[in-house]
């Protein structure tokens, strides 16, 4: 078994109808909204590593 099956087997739920991402999201949008760039940059980066920790990684790894 490849690395990549691997990690699809243990990796955690999905991001769908998780309300952290969505969250997260709101508060992108609304940086974008409000054209505060460096706040965009911010909670695009929280938005990537809560997806990548929460939904992508096993559980048994950590950052």
């Amino acid at each position: 078994m490849c690395i990549r099956d691997r990690l699809r087997r243990t990796a955690s739920a999905s991001p769908i109808g998780c309300t952290e991402c969505a969250e997260l999201e709101v508060a992108r949008r609304k940086a974008v909204a409000d054209g505060d760039e460096e706040t965009v940059v911010d909670a695009t980066v929280a938005v990537r590593s809560h997806f990548r920790s929460a939904h992508l990684l096993p559980k048994a790894v950590k950052w």
